[in-house]
């Protein structure tokens, strides 16, 4: 994906307001290198964390604030984060976040952001193959597809699958550079 000109997103009056949920998921340990590149790349985005439960218990939210202006972990006051963003992107997005969403509940932070979120998601899974290729994910992601999110297609790729506790081929997030074009390209316009 060609990389979008800084220049197009600093012409805005105000700088764009992205927050990002993370799900809990091995995938969140490689989250601090994507907001990085965000941070590199695009540093007129202003990105807010949103740190599941589960996402905490991975990786701590210290370290997320190294790459972001704000990081928050349960609870979160939605109706706020939700009316500030432009763009909600979540990682790694979980079969059970598709899931919920798919389902319009409301029972955690992120789904409780997502669903009083106004504006399509940008949502980029990250799981095993064999979940990934579940008729029941494939048909969350079609759902959620059909109420106008974006779920990005992952790609196969090396994983850590915390289950067996190996090095394994799942369907995981497009690399960073990539996630951080797509996110400026959706803030952009």
């Amino acid at each position: 994906m060609a990389k979008m000109d800084p220049a197009s997103i600093s012409s805005v009056a105000q700088p764009p307001h992205v927050v990002v949920g993370m799900c809990g998921s091995t995938g969140i340990a490689l989250a601090p290198l994507y907001l990085m590149n965000i941070a590199i790349s695009y540093p007129m985005i202003d990105v807010q964390v949103v740190m599941s439960r589960t996402a905490s218990s991975f990786v701590p939210k210290s370290t997320m604030e190294q790459f972001a202006h704000v990081v928050t972990e349960s609870p979160i006051n939605h109706i706020t984060l939700a009316d500030w963003a432009d763009l909600i992107v979540v990682i790694p997005a979980t079969a059970d976040f598709l899931a919920r969403v798919a389902a319009g509940l409301a029972d955690t932070d992120l789904s409780l952001l997502a669903i009083t979120h106004d504006r399509p998601l940008l949502i980029f899974p990250n799981m095993s193959s064999a979940m990934w290729k579940n008729p029941r994910v494939q048909e969350n992601v079609s759902r959620v597809r059909q109420f106008g999110h974006t779920v990005v297609e992952p790609i196969e790729g090396p994983m850590f699958e915390s289950a067996t506790r190996q090095l394994t081929t799942g369907h995981v997030m497009p690399d960073p550079d990539v996630f951080a074009a797509m996110v400026a390209k959706k803030v952009s316009g």
